[in-house]
């Protein structure tokens, strides 16, 4: 009985002494742990950054190209009918001018009125 009684003591103060040295590291390094936890979440958000970044100058570049083509093609349109019409080409060089200046007035025009 004897040998019960002193192995158990054993048992439960090596239990003890076990469960308070982890404790006891986890308490010593708590800002290690942080630092390791918070470059892991900087390095994640900043590979979702990038990939978002990524797309959104894909979506940019497609877009500019489709309306850098689509204005080219106006442009060809109009000089095309201003040619038949039998006008020459500096005259319409200086009415694809005025209508450039006259969209931009009206742009103007358009926000002054909206921020009075």
């Amino acid at each position: 009985m004897n040998y019960f009684v002193i192995t158990s003591l054993l048992l439960v103060a090596l239990s003890c002494s076990a469960s308070s040295t982890t404790n006891e590291i986890a308490k010593q390094h708590p800002e290690e742990r942080e630092e390791r936890f918070s470059s892991l979440l900087n390095e994640e958000i900043q590979r979702t950054v990038d990939g978002y970044k990524s797309v959104g100058a894909d979506f940019l570049k497609e877009r500019s190209e489709e309306e850098a083509e689509r204005i080219k093609v106006k442009d060809r349109l109009r000089l095309k009918g201003q040619q038949k019409s039998g006008r020459s080409e500096e005259e319409a060089a200086r009415i694809k001018v005025k209508d450039r200046l006259r969209l931009k007035g009206q742009q103007k025009s358009g926000r002054s009125e909206e921020e009075a």
